[in-house]
């Protein structure tokens, strides 16, 4: 017999369309995908847009290395 009462990740089903996009200034804009609102812990991800001539500056981000 299988036990089925322990809770473990959801799937989640995503649909970029429905999804309010992050309005980055520059002509960018982000579609945020994965993160801790459908139960991320440790990742995010996301589309980025850009208009035409839109851009962001340069910078960096907090990875971690494995």
């Amino acid at each position: 017999m299988t036990d089925t009462t322990q809770a473990g990740p959801q799937a989640a089903i995503l649909r970029p369309a429905e999804i309010v996009p992050h309005e980055r200034g520059g002509g960018a804009r982000t579609v945020p995908l994965v993160t801790s609102g459908i139960g991320s812990t440790s990742l995010l991800n996301g589309i980025t847009e850009f208009a035409p001539g839109g851009a962001i500056p340069l910078h960096t981000h907090n990875a971690r290395r494995a």
